[in-house]
This record gives C-alpha cells, sequence and structure tokens, in this order.
C-alpha cells in the first residue's frame, strides 16, 4: 500500500473537510483560504507578471506545512493528515517552479523531509511527536523555497501553464488514492472539483493536442457516467485511463515549459524541419500500426523503419536537450513486438507510447511558439496520418 493510499484510509472524508475548513482564514500574502485552483486563476502576461505569478502560487502549501506541525504537536492525527494531504496536492501543483530552479533543494523538501513525515504518518500507530523535528525542518525549507522564487530570475510563463495543469490534477490525485483506499463517497467529491478545475487546463491542453484533449474530455465522459453510482473497483479503471490521458497533456506542456526559453523569440528553420521529421515518424507508426493489424509483419516493420529513418533527422536536436533516449526507447519497444503476432493490447500501447514519445519531443523542439500563428500554419501542412 503507497503512503498516500495509507493516509486515506487512515483520514475520513469528514475529518478531511473539516480540517481543511480550518486551514481557511482571511485572506493573507499566503492565501490558506484558497484552494489550489483559486489560487492559480489568473492569466499568464509578461516574464515579470509571470514570476509575480510564481511566487503567489509557490506560497499556497506553506500555511498546510505550518497547520502540520500544529496538529503534530497536539497530537492530533486526523488533523495532521488532513494538513498532509493538502500540504502535498497543493506542493504537487506547483513543485515545478522549484525542480527546475534547484534540483538540490527540491531533493531535501520533498526526499528527505517531506517523505519522511508521510511513512510515519502511513504506520499503523505513528507516533506523532517524532514527526515535529521533520515537520518543523520542512517549514524552514519551504521559506527557503519561497525566497528562491522571490529572488531568482524569471522563468518563461509556461512554467505557469505548468502549474495551471498539474494544480488542477491536484484534486484527480486524490481521486485515484481515495478509490484505491476504498473511499468512494471521497473520491466523488475530489472528482466534482476536478471537473470544474478543468475548465482551465482544458485551452491549455487542446493547443498542444486536440486529439489528446478530445481523449480526456471522452475519458471524463466515462467516469461523469459511472461516478454517482459506480463502486470503487468500476471507477477505478476509468479514473486510471483519465489520469494516463491527463498525465500525456501535462507532459506536453511541461516539455515546452522546460525548453523555452526567454531570449528566444522565433523557432528557426532547424526547428521547423525537426518537428516536420518527427510527423514523420509519427505518420510512418500509425502505418505500422495499420500493418500489423493486418497480419502485415513485413509491412510494419518496413513502416517502422521509415520511423526510426525520420527521427534520426532529429535526434542531434533532441540529444543536444538531453530528450533523444525516451524516443528512441519507445520505438525500440514497439520495434520488439511487431515482428510476428502477439497480443494486441501490447502492441497498441506500444505504438501509443510511441507516438506520445515523438509529440513530446516536438514540444521539446518547438514548443515555446506552438500557437504562434505562423508555427500554426506550418503544423497544420504537414501530412497527417
Amino acid at each position: 500500500m503507497t503512503i498516500s493510499t495509507r493516509l486515506f484510509t487512515l483520514l475520513g472524508a469528514t475529518a478531511l473537510a473539516g480540517a481543511l475548513a480550518a486551514c481557511s482564514g482571511g485572506g493573507s500574502d499566503s492565501q490558506p483560504a484558497q484552494s489550489p485552483q483559486q489560487a492559480q486563476a489568473q492569466p499568464t502576461a509578461s516574464s515579470t507578471a509571470g514570476q509575480t505569478k510564481e511566487v503567489e502560487l509557490i506560497k499556497t502549501p506553506k500555511p498546510y506545512a505550518d497547520r502540520l506541525v500544529e496538529a503534530l504537536k497536539k497530537n492530533d492525527l486526523p488533523g495532521a493528515l488532513a494538513a498532509y494531504e493538502a500540504y502535498d496536492a497543493a506542493w504537487n501543483g506547483v513543485e515545478v517552479y522549484t525542480n527546475f530552479r534547484d534540483r538540490k533543494l527540491y531533493g531535501e523538501l520533498e526526499v528527505d523531509i517531506q517523505n519522511k513525515i508521510g511513512e510515519i504518518l502511513s504506520m499503523k500507530s505513528p507516533n506523532l511527536v517524532s514527526a515535529v523535528p521533520l515537520a518543523d525542518a520542512m517549514t524552514k525549507k519551504y521559506d527557503e523555497v519561497i525566497a528562491l522564487s522571490v529572488k531568482g530570475p524569471a522563468l518563461h510563463p509556461l512554467f505557469d501553464d505548468v502549474a495551471t495543469v498539474r494544480i488542477v490534477r491536484a484534486d484527480l490525485r486524490i481521486v485515484s488514492a481515495a478509490l484505491q483506499a476504498g473511499d468512494v463517497a471521497k473520491a466523488r467529491i475530489s472528482y466534482g472539483k476536478f471537473k470544474t478545475g478543468y475548465a482551465q487546463a482544458k485551452p491549455l491542453f487542446t493547443a498542444r493536442n486536440a486529439a489528446n484533449e478530445a481523449d480526456v474530455s471522452a475519458a471524463m465522459a466515462n467516469v461523469d457516467a459511472k461516478i454517482a453510482t459506480g463502486t470503487a473497483d468500476e471507477l477505478k479503471p476509468l479514473v486510471t485511463n483519465l489520469t494516463d490521458r491527463y498525465n500525456y497533456g501535462v507532459n506536453l506542456v511541461n516539455a515546452a515549459a522546460r525548453n523555452a526559453s526567454l531570449e528566444k523569440k522565433a523557432p528557426t528553420d532547424k526547428d521547423l524541419s525537426d518537428v516536420a521529421a518527427l510527423n514523420e515518424a509519427q505518420v510512418a507508426l500509425v502505418a505500422a500500426q495499420k500493418a500489423w493489424t493486418a497480419a502485415d509483419y513485413n509491412g510494419a516493420k518496413a513502416a517502422h523503419a521509415k520511423a526510426v529513418e525520420a527521427f534520426g533527422k532529429a535526434q542531434p536536436s533532441l540529444a543536444a536537450k538531453n530528450s533523444d533516449a525516451s524516443v528512441k526507447t519507445a520505438l525500440d519497444n514497439y520495434a520488439a513486438l511487431i515482428g510476428g503476432a502477439g497480443d494486441a493490447a501490447k502492441v497498441a500501447a506500444a505504438n501509443r507510447a510511441a507516438l506520445e514519445a515523438t509529440g513530446v519531443a516536438q514540444q521539446v523542439i518547438a514548443g515555446q511558439f506552438w500557437t504562434d500563428a505562423k508555427v500554426k500554419d506550418y503544423l497544420a501542412a504537414l501530412p497527417k496520418a
């Protein structure tokens, strides 16, 4: 059982609601009264405004960390579990800023401190006193996180888009954990929050990959049809599929942000040719899957070879950004399955993984400019599968 599942099992929905309500207060600079979704509602503007938004968002987990310390000192297990859950959800939404700015600080906060607190809270009979020094250390370390965002150079505004889609996802993560713990009532409440928040993520997903956004919306419709009456076992695969589709959308936005530059004002001709090459690989991968499905295994291998050749045109640019290995691995994994008859579901999943790896690679190359009018026209003119 994971730490999160154990925590959700221990903590009832009523206790959680009460604890989270207790975390709400007046509108201070750290915004304890705001939920993660409410906190990130402003649109992206200039890099300066983006950094202001970063500082605003990065402060949102701190009140929950403070609440955790208070609950632990009072030996209040329900309160501690609620505060930990709220902190974890808020932090998961905004951690991208810290992860990008300082991996060492990120690791110290999440791996060295937070995870150890979670391990203590997940014990059958947790010793809350033993977690107090760790929680104190976490609040102090979090002050360093805030200072890093306040004093650090502005990041590209796309990082705010990453935070948006991750913050919206926080409620979906709670849905999954609640279902694993068999708490369908809690899953329904969190799903309702996720569904409301998705309005903020939808246009960001559509801009990167409209087909995947359609998949997310279709997966949500499947959950909608079952969420009111379905059992945990009925809902788990539906939510798993929704999470998978949503995570791909996050990966696309994340790849664009992490490879963006405030100094770069337009894509180069090489950027566009690399995007076209990766599109060529995608077209070939679709052809390979059609051939394999028709039991034309030689045709599938020939189409896969074309995908590999096309990828090779963009590989040097991706390698320069340490982003070629995932595509190569996905292509190799698919090749290992299409030489003959096999498990259709596994082959289809490997094909999708290869297609999505090339999609992420396109965002690495030119995601920063994906919504520019000229780039959109260029993309629209590329061959379709």
